[in-house]
């Protein structure tokens, strides 16, 4: 098992979870709200039923990233404090999203709990995405090979040709 990632594996897992999971949002939409209603004017089983669907596309898309960021944060020497409040950040958004038509929030709640939302996905990004990995080894093991220099020739690999 590798114990660490590197940027290009992170930022790989972490769009291609986002797109796939922002198209499977989008085909829920469609399916459960076919006639473009407001999620306001929605019957009630819709909009339950958008949001538990909301939710375990939520869950799925935090499960796949999860894996993938705490071995980056190991790569980093660093806690991954970063990724777990940005799971939290996000449940917590698209909860509010959904109760908030059922109770009384107020909307500046609802504005601050969106602004922590990306302040916590810009630091998790800087973090996990931007910021290099530690150099040598490290107590999580080697660090991660780049993923060219498992697709080229080794240098080891050359043969004289034959005459």
């Amino acid at each position: 098992m590798i114990a660490r990632a590197g940027r290009l594996e992170w930022w790989g897992v972490f769009i291609t979870a986002n797109v796939l999971g922002g198209m499977a949002l989008r085909a829920g939409e469609t399916l459960l709200m076919p006639t473009r209603e407001t999620l306001d004017g929605a019957e009630t089983w819709r909009f339950a039923a958008l949001a538990a669907f909301n939710l375990a596309v939520l869950a799925v898309m935090l499960g796949f990233q999860h894996r993938v960021s705490i071995r980056r944060a190991r790569d980093r020497e660093a806690s991954d404090v970063s990724f777990r409040a940005y799971a939290v950040a996000s449940v917590t958004s698209v909860a509010l999203a959904y109760t908030s038509r059922f109770f009384a929030i107020p909307s500046m709640a609802e504005l601050a709990v969106w602004v922590a939302l990306l302040g916590v996905a810009l630091w998790m990004i800087v973090e996990l995405g931007i910021r290099p990995g530690h150099n040598g080894p490290n107590r999580w093991g080697a660090p991660p090979r780049p993923y060219i220099s498992t697709m080229s020739p080794k240098e080891d690999n050359y043969r004289l040709p034959r005459n």
